[in-house]
């Protein structure tokens, strides 16, 4: 039974790296950055940048704001490929979000100290946006 929950974990962690990867292809795309633009403002690689737009790795929340700083845009944008106000009743949104940052590999209690301040912040956001 474990293992079937790790393929399930390990099916849907790869598909929402794959959905956020192309989301940002797009915007980036359509702000007309190229790829070595974008990597030089992260300050990352050509080669793990191409990595995380085609879903072969997945990158953390702090990268994931840096993004949507660079593309103008809300990080619902990177998670489900849309702009929209975030609809308060819904709660989906969270949980992908959620279920995004736990696919991130933690290796200390301030990896984790920093993903619970992480997703605590952005719940607030996320109020605040949906007023």
């Amino acid at each position: 039974m474990r293992s079937e929950f790790n393929e399930e974990y390990m099916k849907n962690k790869r598909e929402l790296n794959k959905q956020v990867g192309e989301n940002i292809r797009k915007l980036r795309k359509a702000k007309d950055i190229s790829t070595n633009d974008m990597a030089g403002l992260l300050n990352v690689t050509v080669s793990y940048m191409r990595l995380v737009e085609v879903g072969e790795r997945g990158t953390s929340l702090h990268r994931l704001l840096e993004i949507c700083e660079i593309l103008g845009c809300k990080i619902e944008a990177l998670i489900e490929g849309h702009q929209e106000k975030v609809d308060k009743s819904s709660k989906g949104d969270l949980a992908r979000l959620n279920a995004y940052l736990s696919s991130q590999s933690l290796t200390s209690t301030a990896d984790v100290t920093y993903l619970i301040s992480s997703i605590q912040n952005m719940k607030e956001y996320m109020a605040k946006t949906s007023e």
